[in-house]
């Protein structure tokens, strides 16, 4: 069984990381791991490229966590 705080301490870890958003394999969700093709599946919000890097925010379909990728 998970303790309540197991339950928090992954939720702080997913929290304090982005995700590494690759163009052929998409993205995997840091709270429950399902991957995100890159079709646009999940995203929320593309912003433009920045000094060679570009910030997406999905939300995942299976667990409903929002989170941010970073493209490079």
């Amino acid at each position: 069984m998970i303790s309540p705080r197991d339950v928090v301490a992954e939720v702080r870890r997913a929290e304090s990381t982005a995700s590494t958003y690759d163009r052929i394999e998409g993205v995997r969700c840091p709270m429950c791991g399902e991957v995100l093709p890159p079709c646009g599946c999940g995203v929320r919000k593309t912003r433009a490229w920045e000094g060679g890097v570009r910030e997406r925010y999905h939300t995942c379909p299976l667990c409903a966590w929002a989170f941010k990728s970073v493209e490079s």
